[in-house]
């Protein structure tokens, strides 16, 4: 199959991949292994700014949006689906809502109308997937926490041995169902990064700079699936609530997986993903 960041030349839409904090494009092998060989081949997965020289250095919120723009025209994507897991579903997120206040989607024709503060070249958006991600911090309270929190991993990737920090990192709540050898595997796989780069991603996307998108995610049309692991009690219970306070998102926990999904449930993953996908109109030729 071609590599992560290879890509064809056809009309085929794209299913466009960015990988969690620490990660890389190579993340998604075992879901796309897991995809007909159709919708494999038309994917894209990406590393993130800070997580390889090639995607260079850090970027914040505000400039996002054009990294990602640029990484896909320079992969000639036209039509695409965005999905991210963790820190790359937050971008996916962000890049949505932020193309979307400058677009007007039909629901029936799919067609796009653009005003003049969009780009006739940007690579046009249809369908967002987000993987145990998180909306948005509401509160003044909530951020400043999440602010000095983040705050004190950054000074520790910046600072101290990497592979001690991550000893550390996977230990949070968050990360409760690996077990021993699974930290082990973990942090050997992720001891390659560059604690001074991750420190600066981390910095720069933190929770407490992200917008919160509850609003728009509770009126947008663009078609939205927001996935969690039943065994992601916290990231769960808010997927809950979206469920609850956004009609038109649709919502699904997968059985046996925790936070990382497309990690612990490949198969089921995927096979949720095909689901969602059949129903979008652009994609259902690729089954």
């Amino acid at each position: 199959m071609p590599s992560p960041d290879s890509h064809s030349q056809g009309p085929s839409p794209r299913l466009v991949l960015l990988h969690g904090l620490l990660g890389s494009a190579q993340d998604w092998q075992p879901l796309l292994q897991a995809l007909p060989t159709a919708l494999r081949q038309q994917a894209l997965a990406l590393d993130l700014p800070g997580h390889s020289p090639a995607a260079g250095p850090a970027v914040d919120f505000a400039h996002w949006p054009a990294w990602l723009d640029q990484r896909l025209e320079a992969h000639q994507v036209g039509d695409f689906i965005l999905l991210g897991y963790s820190l790359g579903g937050r971008l996916a997120l962000h890049y949505s809502a932020t193309v979307h206040a400058a677009t007007s989607y039909s629901a029936t024709t799919e067609a796009a109308t653009t005003d003049a503060a969009t780009s006739v070249n940007r690579p046009r958006l249809h369908g967002l997937i987000v993987e145990s991600g998180h909306p948005g911090l509401a509160g003044i309270n909530e951020r400043r926490l999440r602010a000095r929190h983040d705050a004190r991993w950054v000074r520790r990737f910046w600072r101290e041995p990497f592979t001690e920090v991550l000893a550390d990192w996977y230990q949070q709540p968050v990360f409760a169902e690996l077990d021993a050898t699974q930290r082990q595997q973990l942090i050997a796989l992720r001891g390659q990064q560059d604690g001074r780069a991750i420190a600066r991603m981390l910095a720069a996307t933190s929770l407490a700079r992200q917008p919160d998108h509850r609003a728009w995610l509770a009126n947008s049309v663009l078609p939205t699936l927001w996935l969690s692991g039943a065994r992601d009690q916290k990231f769960s219970a808010l997927a809950c609530q979206l469920a609850r306070d956004c009609p038109r998102l649709a919502t699904d926990q997968i059985a046996h997986a925790g936070h990382n999904v497309h990690r612990d449930a490949p198969e089921a993953m995927a096979a949720r993903l095909q689901a969602w996908l059949r129903q979008q109109p652009l994609f259902s030729t690729l089954f």
